[in-house]
């Protein structure tokens, strides 16, 4: 799949801005030097607890509220791997559908997080995998994909979760 990409405009980096500030209240995280994977933490607790919510009936998917949810709580994991990996905000267009994503600085990975929280939210027995994700980059795990390639690390760990495991011979 072809992806065009350009830089966020000052009015979405503005709006981004906002959003991470309403973010940041939902996680209601005291301390204020928390580190990345703190926040990745909290943030991957926080959608389980919108899943429990939505799961109970007690919250609707399809409001306006879950998408102010998952554009403030996208805005904020996006903005934890910008500070801790150099990713990028960008807008990326594919199939006629533009996405804010965060990308690695060779783009051979990003991930839309507002997109995926949605997700989350409108699907509550997906597997909410903030924190794995995290660790995958921490980690180095996907510093061996191709320059360029656009992979789509969330759907990519959705995709994986639904995998067999091969029996151990």
């Amino acid at each position: 799949m072809a992806f065009q990409e350009r830089e966020l405009n000052r009015e979405e980096i503005a709006q981004t801005k906002s959003d991470n500030r309403y973010g940041f209240k939902l996680l209601e995280i005291k301390k204020r030097d928390a580190t990345t994977r703190e926040v990745c933490h909290q943030l991957e607790y926080v959608v389980q607890e919108f899943q429990n919510d939505f799961r109970a009936g007690t919250r609707k998917s399809d409001g306006q509220e879950s998408v102010e949810i998952a554009f403030a709580l996208g805005a904020v994991w996006g903005n934890q791997l910008v500070k801790e990996f150099g990713w990028t905000w960008i807008c990326i267009e594919a199939n006629g559908v533009e996405n804010y994503v965060v990308a690695s600085g060779n783009r051979s990975v990003f991930v839309a997080p507002a997109p995926f929280i949605k997700l989350c939210l409108d699907k509550p027995d997906t597997r909410c995998n903030i924190l794995f994700a995290y660790d995958l980059i921490e980690g180095g795990t996907l510093d061996s994909l191709d320059e360029n390639g656009y992979a789509n690390l969330m759907v990519s760990l959705q995709h994986a979760a639904k995998e067999p495991t091969p029996p151990v011979l």
